[in-house]
């Protein structure tokens, strides 16, 4: 496991980039039936978060910057159908996903207050990367996003190294200190948008960012196993999931409680 490795060499950790990311797929699904992007996109951080708590704990100021973008504007959390069933939309699965980063950093921030983990989510901005490789040449020339030869030609667009330096400034600005869970971007707390906007006018949607009541079938956004059920210790972290936890009554899926502090030993 990741968070072991890591435990066997660090007593602490000071930052956390969760930027790992996918966008646009065709529909897949990971062997425990997530759709891709959303388990790529914010399940894999959430797990990876809980597994590290103890020793972001031990940081006492510790920082976990997530990786969102202007994407949420496509899609709130599909509550009722989190992993597309009813088909596919390549645009709204991305859209929930990052929906689901910047409600993470709200409830990690509430969350990590006792232990001194502060959390912030952001759009790095729009960037030519290989984060597009799942788009035909064909749709980002329709997007306005590139020419024939694949040649960027969209002015708004950054560089790589603009492109990180929203995430480096959320990971060492003093002008964040006490304010986890805001939305950055452009090196900034994002203003709120209107609630009909599209991504390309930017800020943080305020119908996207605000948390929702799930569905009475136990599932939530973290999705991962339950946190209060992970622990580190001496050999780092590990998982104290029953191998058979509880399924929804309606739904069949594994039942899972809300987000709640990892124990620490």
């Amino acid at each position: 496991m990741c968070a072991a490795t890591i435990a066997d060499f660090v007593d602490r950790v000071d930052l956390l980039f969760a930027t790992a990311g996918i966008m646009a797929t065709p529909l897949e699904r990971t062997a425990q039936g997530w759709e891709s992007q959303f388990a790529v996109n914010h399940l894999g951080h959430f797990a990876l978060t809980m597994h590290l708590w103890p020793l972001l704990a031990a940081a006492n100021e510790a920082r976990v910057v997530l990786y969102s973008s202007a994407g949420h504007h496509h899609s709130p959390i599909r509550w009722s159908d989190i992993d597309f069933t009813d088909g596919d939309d390549k645009w709204q699965a991305y859209g929930q996903s990052n929906t689901a980063m910047i409600l993470f950093g709200r409830g990690l921030a509430a969350l990590g207050a006792a232990d001194g983990i502060e959390a912030y989510s952001l759009h790095p901005g729009a960037i030519l990367t290989p984060l597009q490789r799942h788009l035909p040449l064909q749709e980002q020339i329709e997007l306005g996003w590139v020419d024939e030869d694949g040649n960027g030609i969209d002015t708004s667009f950054k560089s790589v190294s603009q492109g990180a330096a929203t995430g480096l400034w959320a990971a060492t600005t003093t002008n964040l200190t006490g304010r986890g869970g805001v939305y950055c971007e452009d090196c900034d707390i994002a203003p709120l948008a209107q609630p009909d906007g599209s991504m390309g006018e930017g800020g943080v949607n305020p119908m996207q960012s605000t948390p929702t009541r799930p569905p009475p079938c136990g599932r939530r956004v973290g999705g991962a196993p339950d946190s209060d059920r992970l622990s580190v210790d001496g050999r780092g972290a590990r998982d104290d999931r029953p191998v058979a936890p509880p399924r929804c009554s309606r739904c069949r899926r594994p039942a899972l409680s809300g987000i709640r502090r990892p124990r620490v030993e």
